[in-house]
């Protein structure tokens, strides 16, 4: 077979291949005659892929032997326990893993409620993981709540305790859930969104209410498990109870974005690092201070109320104004079309 055409099929799921520290099987790349798949436990993916032979093969070395030679040709043969390999002058025996020890067994789409892909879609999972937590105690903490319970519509949450993100969009769906609401885990929205940067993807199922998929145009399938605990209720009490205190919103400074990046160089361009916002009569004042030095702006806004100060991540802060159209003292709230973003600040002493 073509070796440019493996290695083609071999580097899409190469995101997914394991480091096998604790089970062997997670660093092979799985072959079945018609697909290859590699699964790290936590993430499968799943390509065409048409070989004469089929079992597992060690991914990593794999990958070095065709990623390295110029030979157009990379020819297989399967014995028992082994698979030999001939890659130009190469000569490779490698340790061949049994179909029946394959980690992971794609789940059947046919009749599973979808989701159409769109770039909409992909920009709510984008601006979800703007707040995305790492307590594993919390499952609700540790990856994006999505909730479809309005139709034509799909909400996204996400927390760490600090901030709260929530956005919505239109989508177009076939089918019904019968999970409404579900936790997607942010290794699966990181690697569908850097899978979705250079192979335009097609849908969204959810398979047998214990894994979620995405299908790319490609014929690429990502598969996760979705993680347990989602409760909408909690993020929208939290909500609704802040935006009824928000105060009156104002636009957004032109040159908030510069301060922030100002700001991240001195704090740290990290969640912890914190700056103190603060609204004066007509003028909204961003302070950080660190060991290093001092900043202190101030942005000209038209009919603000004293508020604050309020400490938040610049970090945090400079990634939502892209989307960006209103801020609210306080809380500071952030409106922008459709999307509603919505940042918890820490109260200053």
């Amino acid at each position: 077979m073509k070796r440019h055409d493996l290695l083609l099929a071999l580097k899409r799921v190469e995101p997914a291949l394991g480091s096998g520290d604790l089970v062997a099987a997670t660093s092979y790349l799985c072959f079945t005659g018609k697909t290859v798949m590699a699964y790290d436990d936590r993430i499968a993916l799943v390509t065409p892929c048409d070989t004469l032979f089929t079992g597992g093969v060690p991914g990593r070395v794999l990958l070095d032997i065709l990623g390295a030679s110029t030979a157009e040709e990379v020819e297989f043969e399967e014995l028992a326990e082994s698979i030999k390999v001939k890659c130009g002058r190469t000569r490779l025996t490698l340790p061949r893993l049994s179909p029946k020890e394959f980690l992971f067994t794609p789940a059947e789409t046919t009749g599973k409620a979808a989701v159409v892909g769109s770039k909409e879609l992909l920009q709510l999972f984008r601006d979800s993981l703007l707040s995305v937590g790492v307590d594993p105690s919390a499952p609700s903490r540790l990856g994006v709540t999505i909730s479809f319970r309005d139709s034509g519509s799909v909400h996204a949450y996400s927390s760490d305790d600090t901030a709260l993100t929530h956005v919505t969009c239109p989508v177009e769906t076939t089918g019904k859930f019968g999970k409404p609401e579900f936790i997607l885990s942010m290794r699966f929205l990181q690697t569908l969104l850097n899978i979705a940067s250079g192979d335009s993807w097609d849908a969204f199922f959810l398979c047998e209410d214990s894994y979620v998929l995405a299908g790319f145009a490609s014929g690429t399938h990502l598969y996760a498990r979705l993680l347990e605990g989602a409760n909408t209720k909690q993020f929208e009490d939290v909500i609704d109870s802040t935006v009824t205190k928000a105060g009156k919103g104002y636009e957004v400074p032109s040159g908030l974005a510069r301060t922030l990046d100002r700001a991240c160089l001195l704090v740290g361009s990290v969640s912890t690092g914190l700056v103190t916002l603060e609204l004066t009569k007509d003028q909204l004042v961003v302070t950080a201070e660190e060991r290093a030095g001092s900043l202190v702006e101030r942005h000209n806004i038209k009919g603000s109320a004293p508020a604050g100060p309020f400490r938040i991540s610049p970090d945090r802060l400079r990634k939502a104004l892209p989307r960006a159209t209103t801020m609210t003292p306080g809380t500071v709230v952030i409106l922008s079309g459709l999307e509603f973003l919505h940042l918890l600040a820490t109260r200053g002493e």
